[in-house]
């Protein structure tokens, strides 16, 4: 199940969805800490989709999808002896992983959660897959939340930035998914810009989205 996003929602960056990914190949594969200038501007461009699963309890995972264009994706997986004319099995997806994907907690996977108004640790992701999609690096994953439904309504508020601004995170979609027992509640969203954490230099303002759920009644 998707849900659409209000078309009167001004996006906050007009970037074309699909350009060169090359400094990700930086951030993911460099063995030591590189300082970042203060004329950053971003280099690297990635396309969001999000998912809230639900289970019995309320609440269950943030799951992403990230979409790299073919550029990034040819180089990366040629660094790791890969090929992006190929599916990629376990042995492949494991070497993602490890080389391309899990340095990625020192920025906190670039997400932002916030439960009940509270902000949260960046949770380590519990499932990670990759795949090629017309020879484009696909990443997707869970980052647990066991957020239990209660009488009253809960709201989940979640954002994907990097706040040095040299990666450029496509989001919000426009789309948000519900699966697992979503129709167990009642579920509403929305986005909106979050002003009080404006980055670079101010100059950006990134929009979270608002989830608000609550058990349906009998």
């Amino acid at each position: 199940m998707r849900r659409t996003l209000k078309e009167g929602l001004r996006w906050p960056l007009a970037v074309p969805a699909r350009m060169i990914l090359a400094l990700l190949a930086c951030l993911v594969l460099a063995s030591a800490a590189v300082p970042r200038p203060a004329t950053a501007h971003p280099h690297v461009f990635v396309d969001c989709e999000a998912s809230l699963i639900f289970n019995d309890a309320g609440l269950a995972v943030l799951r992403q999808t990230w979409h790299f264009d073919e550029f990034f994706s040819a180089m990366i997986l040629g660094d790791l002896g890969l090929s992006p004319k190929n599916s990629l099995d376990e042995t492949a997806q494991r070497r993602v992983r490890t080389h391309a994907f899990d340095n990625l907690k020192n920025f906190g996977y670039f997400t932002y959660i916030y439960l009940d108004g509270k902000e949260l640790p960046t949770p380590d992701p519990t499932r990670f897959s990759a795949r090629v999609e017309h020879g484009q690096l696909v990443y997707e994953f869970d980052m647990p939340l066991s957020a239990a439904a209660s009488g009253s309504p809960r709201s989940l508020t979640f954002a994907v930035y990097d706040e040095s601004f040299y990666t450029f995170m496509d989001f919000p979609p426009r789309e948000i998914g519900f699966d697992g027992a979503h129709d167990a509640f009642a579920i509403s969203w929305d986005a909106r810009e979050q002003t009080d954490k404006r980055y670079y230099f101010g100059q950006i303002t990134p929009v979270v989205v608002d989830v608000t759920f609550t058990r349906n009644r009998p």
